[in-house]
């Protein structure tokens, strides 16, 4: 995240899609704190990117499978809750592998 307090993944959706991590940087080691399923449209099988807004409050994250289905989810991130929550708000699908920047 921008402010240096969590790791966003991406692997396969029949894991996880996209999970969360703290750092604890004391004993120098990751722990999860939230993981969702990409997965908006069928046939969507891997997490290939993940990003944060410069602001920290939204993942977009891109999947692929074998062509042609490809999409993109945008999660907010709510801090505000134990543990943290990932939202998918929003999704589309394209025909070709998502690689994103925000």
């Amino acid at each position: 995240s921008p402010d240096g307090q969590y790791v966003a993944t991406g692997s396969l959706v029949g894991n996880t899609g996209v999970v969360l991590y703290t750092f604890d940087r004391g004993q120098e080691k990751l722990f999860p704190v939230a993981a969702t399923r990409l997965n908006p449209i069928a046939g969507t099988d891997s997490v290939l990117t993940v990003r944060w807004s410069p602001d920290g409050k939204y993942l977009a994250a891109g999947g692929s499978s074998a062509f042609p289905n490809a999409s993109l989810a945008v999660y907010s991130v709510n801090r505000n809750t134990s543990p943290v929550t990932l939202t998918r708000l929003s999704d589309a699908l394209f025909n070709d592998t998502v690689n994103g920047v925000w």
